[in-house]
């Protein structure tokens, strides 16, 4: 005869709790024949009697108090493992690693890290900052749990879902000539522009829209940041192109001041991405779920 299942302990220990076979059957709700099946197969495995029977009372004998006795202790053992199980999961905690392109990474990462933090504060979190094109690289190597970038990506293995809109704005020093009124597309040409690297979101959106304008870019600088461009725009370099969102401080402050373009409608999205083949632990989908839910 096959080992007692939790199935039949279950049955037998609510039969000794209750000490009713009838009153057992409706908590269990099955019926009382087989109640009394279960019980009958235990005292056969053991080879004795579990319960006295009088009439309708019943009382454990030596081996049935016996068995309730170890029985009562696997069922309080099995409900700390569900209270430990449950404390597990309802914790987060380890590591996670980030990777993100400059303009979120510097703009929108510290938001959401912020937020993240407050409510996960078991998990180490790492930031790696590069443009979007080394992301995509490091989710494809993983080397990243996550990855936040500035363009959309169509890769069969990686997830890409949008989660932020912007606008890209062309921008000089507060003394330029241009600040002054509308300036037509192909002025433009004509000016010297402070560009992010290949490979940048940033670079690559800007190029697209001002080549839908008839207007061919030049590059008189290639800077590797945000802020590096916005420095070297403020101090007279030439022109710039960056997020808005990037150049919200430097407006508000008068180091730089955007140029109304006509005709120039420049927006963006921010996107996030984790690779599509990998199953996502309980830090990484706790930050997705941040990123869902924040209102930025």
């Amino acid at each position: 005869m096959s080992i007692p299942n939790f199935h039949q302990l279950e049955i037998f220990h609510t039969v000794a709790r209750l000490q009713s076979f009838s009153n057992a059957s409706k908590e269990l709700l099955i019926s009382q024949p087989s109640v009394s099946l279960q019980v009958k197969n235990l005292e056969l495995y053991y080879g004795a009697p579990l319960f006295h029977r009088n009439g309708k009372t019943i009382n454990l004998t030596a081996i049935g108090d016996i068995v309730f006795q170890y029985v009562e202790q696997v069922f309080q053992q099995t409900q700390e493992m569900h209270r430990s199980v449950d404390s597990l999961l309802s914790t987060v905690s380890g590591g996670l690693i980030l990777g993100s392109s400059s303009t979120p990474g510097e703009y929108l990462a510290p938001r959401i890290l912020r937020t993240y933090q407050s409510v996960h504060p078991k998990v180490d979190v790492t930031l790696h900052i590069g443009n979007s094109s080394t992301v995509c690289a490091q989710i494809l190597a993983g080397e990243i749990d996550i990855g936040l970038v500035g363009e959309e990506i169509s890769i069969p293995s990686i997830t890409c879902m949008e989660f932020f809109n912007d606008e890209l704005l062309v921008f000089a020093s507060p003394n330029h000539p241009f600040t002054e009124h509308i300036i037509t597309p192909t002025l433009l040409s004509s000016e010297r522009f402070i560009m992010r690297e290949e490979g940048s979101a940033t670079r690559k959106i800007a190029e697209s829209h001002m080549k839908d304008l008839g207007v061919s870019l030049q590059t008189a600088m290639v800077l590797g940041s945000n802020e590096a461009v916005k420095r070297a725009v403020a101090a007279g370099s030439g022109l710039g192109i960056l997020s808005k969102l990037a150049l919200k401080v430097d407006i508000e402050a008068k180091a730089v001041k955007t140029l109304q373009v006509s005709g120039l409608n420049c927006q963006r999205k921010f996107y996030i991405l984790h690779h599509a083949n990998r199953y996502l632990n309980r830090p990484q989908q706790a930050f997705l779920d941040i990123v869902a839910k924040s209102t930025f």
